[in-house]
């Protein structure tokens, strides 16, 4: 299951790592490459779950067996729905292929980048069961939040000085809506990490992820 919980993570990785290429590229291409693959990651989803839910009815794990096959299972459902994001990007690429000369937010860049590095340190933590490491990774969706309100802010203000039209605008902030939401989901991953290594289940508001 950890062996398939890995490779998912990886594939996802790649579907937001391309799927920013190909919007900030343009690249129709790739874009229809990131939106073929889901196809996997929404395989291997299944898969771990059927295997988990096999651990569970045959071998009866305790304790923290247990909370390793849950949050398993929880980790494999949010990677799924973060490679939704990320073809939700690679769909939005395709629809602003008119609008090449326009310019992009830098800070979408910084966004798609500091994903694939939360999520990469996540499963790290996961694979360690290293609840202080998915603290620190879940404080750092205070940052991709701050970039959030910074693409909003920039774009909100070139959509009232007419300088882009407002369909370009619409994909530019859905685009960054679907990075902050893989923060969000990497936030959940760090919560089941915490949960499978110190049995604590909680939610991870702003005042805690400094703990």
């Amino acid at each position: 299951m950890q062996a398939d919980l890995l490779r998912m993570s990886s594939l996802v990785q790649t579907a937001i790592e391309r799927s920013m290429q190909a919007f900030l590229g343009l690249d129709s291409e790739i874009a229809e490459r990131v939106i073929s693959d889901d196809g996997e990651i929404n395989r291997l989803r299944f898969a771990i779950e059927d295997a988990c839910l096999q651990t569970l009815a045959t071998q009866q794990p305790a304790a923290r067996d247990l909370r390793m096959v849950l949050s398993t299972m929880t980790i494999a459902t949010e990677l799924e729905r973060m490679g939704d994001h990320a073809t939700g990007i690679a769909k939005l690429a395709l629809r602003v292929q008119d609008h090449r000369l326009a310019p992009f937010p830098a800070v979408l860049q910084q966004m798609g980048d500091l994903g694939v590095t939360m999520l990469r340190s996540v499963i790290t933590a996961f694979a360690a069961r290293d609840a202080q490491q998915a603290y620190g990774v879940a404080n750092d969706d205070e940052i991709m939040d701050a970039q959030y309100q910074a693409v909003f802010h920039k774009l909100a203000a070139q959509l009232r000085a007419d300088k882009l039209t407002t369909d370009y605008v619409l994909a530019l902030l859905f685009a960054a809506h679907n990075l902050e939401r893989i923060g969000d989901r990497i936030v959940n991953i760090c919560e089941r990490v915490i949960f499978a290594s110190s049995g604590q289940l909680k939610e991870l508001d702003e005042g805690e992820r400094n703990l």
